[in-house]
């Protein structure tokens, strides 16, 4: 094994045995040699678990870790935590890189040494079929506001740091959904984000997608943004953006229950969405919900996140 790898790559897997093999090849594939692949089976109970064995006799910077289901944000932490490189990259087991992803990073910061933080973008990879996107924020470095008003920053196209992680407070384990724009956000006051502008990979998307949108997946981003908004972000944000937003969010939510027939949840977020962000479309939601929702007082959303002021290490 290489004495210092540059990169630390982490990918954690839990049950992608349909997909690990080719991430995995996507990460063999590099121009840029200069890496390792941190490999967590994360208490998978299907084929994974020797799949991650026999790649890893192909290639010895390929290091294998089973352990239990800690959840993705720990194990991602455990990841990093037995890391080498004194640059963290991420990639999924379902998703795909480019050759030149790892090539990409290496060659910008090595240009740039007082980069701290860089990031490309992914086009959509459903099936065979790969749709091409723009890439947001593209021309120029991005921070606390820019990410605050769109998540638009996928892991497998970001590379920071390693002690980044440890400075904004690693990712937080008792966060089942958007513990990478928990973590980002809180990275975003201590650095810009540089772009790269190039794709870099392709994000897969099938029915067991962690990241598929849900009632209770768009509440948690509502609930993540507003402890960031509350607490370590106060001074960075101003009020008008963070109503804005938050309601946006909230009223995203609230659609999503009304599409999953939760009318009482769906009401509770709309009344939420009205109250940090009045406007028209929020109060004719409010009232459809209403319209819907059995003829009781709602009661207050429940919280899908926690709620704590400091993210867990």
């Amino acid at each position: 094994m290489q004495d210092s790898p540059l990169i630390s790559v982490i990918m954690s897997v839990h049950n992608h045995e349909a997909f690990v093999g080719q991430a995995v090849e996507s990460v063999l594939a590099q121009t840029f040699p200069a890496w390792e692949l941190i490999l967590i089976d994360n208490g998978s109970t299907d084929r994974s678990p020797e799949l991650i064995d026999a790649l890893a006799r192909r290639d010895p910077r390929i290091r294998p870790i089973h352990q239990d289901n800690i959840g993705l944000p720990a194990a991602r932490n455990r990841g990093i935590g037995l890391a080498r490189g004194a640059w963290i990259a991420y990639l999924d087991s379902d998703d795909l890189w480019f050759p030149i992803a790892l090539e990409t990073y290496a060659r910008h910061v090595a240009a740039q040494p007082r980069t701290r933080f860089v990031f490309g973008f992914a086009h959509r990879l459903r099936g065979a079929r790969i749709t091409v996107l723009p890439g947001r924020h593209q021309d120029r470095p991005a921070g606390t506001r820019e990410l605050f008003e769109r998540m638009f920053l996928a892991p497998l196209t970001v590379c920071h740091q390693r002690d980044l992680w440890e400075q904004a407070g690693r990712f937080d384990g008792a966060l089942r959904w958007c513990d990478d724009y928990d973590l980002f956000l809180r990275m975003s006051l201590r650095c810009r984000f540089e772009p790269l502008g190039h794709a870099l990979g392709l994000r897969r998307r099938h029915g067991s997608n962690l990241s598929a949108p849900s009632g209770r997946s768009q509440q948690a981003e509502a609930e993540v943004l507003r402890r960031f908004a509350e607490g370590a972000g106060r001074t960075a944000l101003d009020d008008e953006l963070v109503g804005r937003r938050l309601g946006q969010v909230y009223a995203r939510a609230a659609r999503r229950y009304l599409g999953e027939r939760d009318y009482g949840q769906a009401l509770a977020l709309a009344q939420e969405a009205q109250a940090l962000a009045p406007t028209w479309r929020n109060r004719l939601l409010c009232r459809l919900c209403g319209w819907l929702a059995p003829r009781t007082p709602a009661p207050p959303p429940a919280r899908v996140a926690n709620a704590r002021g400091s993210p867990a290490a």
